[in-house]
């Protein structure tokens, strides 16, 4: 275990979460590990911080790339779907 680069890690992530507050944690981390290159890719439990941080940076940097009102969108169509579906349940 490679203690900086998990601190790196939790940084690359938490900057994610502010930028995807619509994503769980869970969801992101298993969608991350299925990008890593090597054999166990999507079991998030085998997936080494190393061979994660890569992949959260190049996701990182893809949010950033987009426009700000792209991931407004996102998040609004996020909370509508959320919405709509507490309303259809009860």
């Amino acid at each position: 275990m490679n203690i900086a680069a998990r601190a790196e890690l939790m940084k690359v992530l938490t900057e994610i979460s502010e930028l995807t507050p619509f994503i769980r944690l869970g969801q992101l981390l298993t969608n991350l590990s299925e990008d890593v290159d090597a054999p166990w890719a999507g079991n998030v439990r085998e997936v080494e911080d190393e061979e994660l941080l890569p992949v959260a940076r190049e996701y990182l940097q893809t949010l950033r790339r987009l426009p700000p009102e792209s991931i407004a969108d996102q998040i609004r169509g996020h909370l509508e779907s959320d919405q709509y579906a507490r309303q259809a349940a009860g």
